[in-house]
């Protein structure tokens, strides 16, 4: 059997798209998710049966079998928009890794034709499948939802660990453009704290530099009505521009950090009675090697060094959670401060690992 004769299942085509992906795009709505998000706008996607919906009064049937060759034909027609704008087409849902096999083959047949290829994914399926379809794919929008497993699994169902890895994973394969998208949710992610993690952590992964925050939005309200579901985020408003403004600089803030000094008079004996001094004395290296360089400082003088890039000031007591979110590494060592690959790194030896 040919490859364009794999069958899946869609609810919906999307056409002359501009939110997803680069260019002028045609987004195809795969059925099935493993995920419940209490926040989700397509609630029709969820379940991988055909259903019916009341739309306007009426039954709307949702979901729909199709080939390969069939979706390839539809995508086809809007060629000419693809080959201006740089567009192409995202694969959505739902969770389309939920229909790996047939998301592998729709995205192949679309790369054989020229056509750039995206999918929008929140990664949660297991390695295998989402691997199969990397070969075929240019750019992976994927949905970062929070970094703590627990808050994770109670508004979408599901701990957060595999997507985690999974995004780990796609990023080390280099091949395919990896996109970390947030959907900024109230009383779920909308704190700078929690905002700020997951910056941390998407740019601790190769190639990507920095995320794209979504705001909440009840434009799919009416569905859960439709199926005959309650609607978890009922009251609940969506963020205002000035609080989508500070979460944006809270993730700019939130970048990584290429030098840590721990107890900085420790190793810095120059001459140095503080950690101020000591802090001091690094900078103007640093700044006489002409280095930019964002500082974390863990200290609990509770020092302050104005007029140096990017300081921030944690006690000691919470060092080591940020260490461990920081994209650079580090180890103890009785040593001077010293250039490793380019990155100027500090080091201490009387921490106790």
């Amino acid at each position: 059997m040919s490859y364009l004769d794999t069958r899946g299942r869609i609810f919906d085509i999307q056409r002359y798209s501009v939110h997803d992906g680069p260019g002028i795009r045609t987004i195809v709505f795969l059925k099935g998710c493993v995920l419940r998000c209490r926040w989700c706008c397509n609630p029709e996607s969820q379940e991988y049966r055909i259903q019916n919906m009341k739309v306007l009064g009426e039954d709307k049937v949702i979901g729909r079998d199709v080939t390969v060759r069939e979706m390839i034909e539809e995508v086809e027609k809007d060629r000419a928009y693809y080959y201006r704008s740089g567009g192409g087409i995202t694969l959505s849902g739902g969770e389309c890794m939920c229909q790996a096999d047939f998301s592998r083959d729709l995205l192949r047949a679309a790369k054989e034709r020229g056509i750039n290829t995206a999918v929008e994914s929140m990664a949660c399926a297991p390695w295998e499948k989402i691997e199969q379809v990397l070969p075929y794919l240019d750019v992976y929008l994927m949905d970062i939802k929070h970094m703590n497993q627990e808050k994770h699994k109670e508004f979408t169902g599901r701990a957060n660990g595999l997507m985690l890895e999974n995004a780990r994973r796609v990023a080390l394969y280099g091949k395919t453009r990896l996109v970390i998208r947030v959907p900024v949710i109230p009383t779920f992610n909308d704190s700078v704290e929690e905002i700020q993690a997951i910056a941390r952590f998407a740019a601790s992964l190769p190639g990507v530099n920095k995320i794209h925050l979504l705001p909440y939005h009840r434009l799919g309200q009416d569905k859960y009505e439709g199926l005959g579901r309650p609607y978890l985020m009922e009251g609940i408003l969506p963020p205002t521009a000035e609080h989508m403004q500070m979460l944006k600089n809270a993730e700019d803030a939130g970048a990584p950090f290429d030098l840590i000094i721990t107890d900085m008079h420790y190793p810095m004996k120059q001459g140095a009675v503080s950690d101020t001094e000591a802090g001091e004395k690094l900078v103007q290296l640093l700044q006489e090697q002409g280095k930019q360089t964002k500082v974390i400082v863990c200290s609990s003088r509770n020092m302050k060094l104005p007029g140096v890039y990017g300081c921030i000031w944690y006690s000691e007591r919470r060092y080591s959670l940020y260490l461990r979110r920081c994209s650079r590494s580090w180890t103890r060592a009785n040593e001077n401060p010293e250039i490793h690959d380019g990155t100027f790194q500090y080091h201490s030896d009387h921490r106790k690992s």
